[in-house]
């Protein structure tokens, strides 16, 4: 009876370790999106803190400029990883914007805000520099956006919101008011030139 009492107690204590063991190799929950930081902890009580020291990885995009609905390939470059989580945003702003697509193995679409805003891990395989990701700009104008990624070479060593360069939106700064500007612009001119004479 004893014997199988500590059996018992043993089983309940690996299954109560299960979570922390898998951890979330299926992808990053949804409690992630704002500030990607994995859900990691040791035992279930400590947290798995974020890498401090400088990342060896980088995140890079095919043009440092867009238009809106245009397509952009961005790839995670520094070795292999097994979890991520990317984004595009706008500067100093948690919201992601566009779409992503044609996603790369062992990846997959995760909606933070809206369908297909985020990419997360889909399993614990690694990922390389060979791993590229199509992102789509929104068919409007939204200014200069930047490439945020997490990225886990394991369960235990990531780094959170790495950023790529900013990328230039087309007209950025003219919101979605281009018409407007362009009135005032051609106003001032006719002033200018025609109300001399």
């Amino acid at each position: 009876m004893k014997r199988t009492y500590g059996t018992l107690l043993l089983h309940l204590a690996l299954l109560c370790h299960l979570p922390c063991v898998l951890g979330y190799g299926t992808g990053a929950p949804i409690t992630a999106c704002v500030h990607m930081t994995p859900g990691h902890n040791y035992g279930g009580t400590s947290p798995v803190d974020p890498q401090t020291d400088p990342s060896p990885f980088t995140v890079s995009s095919s043009s440092t400029t867009y238009e809106p609905g245009q397509a952009l390939t961005v790839t995670i470059e520094g070795g292999d990883y097994q979890g991520i989580i990317l984004q595009a945003r706008q500067p100093d702003d948690t919201t992601p914007i566009g779409t992503w697509s044609n996603l790369p193995d062992n990846t997959k679409l995760l909606e933070c805000t809206s369908a297909g805003d985020s990419v997360t891990h889909a399993n614990k395989d690694l990922k390389d520099d060979s791993s590229v990701y199509l992102w789509t700009a929104p068919s409007s104008n939204v200014g200069d956006i930047e490439f945020v990624a997490t990225v886990a070479q394991n369960y235990s060593v990531f780094w959170v919101q790495l950023t790529s360069p900013q990328i230039t939106g087309s007209g950025a700064g003219l919101g979605v008011y281009p018409n407007a500007f362009l009135l005032a612009l051609v106003s001032t001119i006719y002033f200018i030139f025609l109300g001399n004479n």
